[in-house]
């Protein structure tokens, strides 16, 4: 079922429900600050928040997919088994939840008039998952030395220049 759910979030980021596996994304805006989750069953498998730092400049405080989630025993025996880590919980991974936040992120900036999206990459962020900084890489940011922007502990900052604003 994961390969369905991957081939549809990545074929049409514009679905907001995905009735099978019964997935949600939903955006909140709040003058400076936007939120966005996607929920499996009621319960958040990933974020992203987002604030404004400056003039059509939108900072990426944070994205999370989860990848070790504690569930409601209700939820657990509706988890696919691959989705399952060997503890049994909830391995959210690895299934463009993260690309289709992303996305999301990128076309709200976009209908917003926002020129950058920034974020800051930290160390730990690095070690957890390798692949971060190439995942970024491939969803069109450039990745740079952490700056004075960025929070203090951090060690590479991506970009991107939304073109559609230029």
């Amino acid at each position: 079922m994961w390969r369905w759910i991957k081939k549809l979030l990545m074929s049409n980021p514009e679905i907001d429900v995905f009735p099978s596996a019964k997935f949600v994304l939903t955006t909140k805006k709040d003058d400076d600050f936007w939120g966005f989750r996607f929920e499996w069953n009621g319960c958040d498998v990933a974020y992203a928040n987002c604030e404004l730092t400056a003039e059509n400049v939108l900072g990426l405080s944070d994205i999370c997919v989860e990848n070790n989630l504690l569930l409601p025993p209700s939820l657990k025996k509706q988890l696919p088994s691959s989705w399952r880590n060997k503890t049994g919980t909830g391995n959210f991974r690895s299934l463009g939840i993260g690309t289709a936040l992303l996305k999301r992120v990128i076309e709200e900036a976009e209908k917003a008039g926002i020129k950058k999206i920034w974020g800051s990459v930290t160390h730990d962020a690095v070690k957890e998952n390798e692949h971060l900084l190439g995942w970024y890489e491939r969803q069109g940011f450039t990745t740079h030395p952490a700056d004075d922007e960025c929070l203090e502990n951090a060690v590479f900052k991506v970009v991107m220049k939304l073109s559609s604003n230029d």
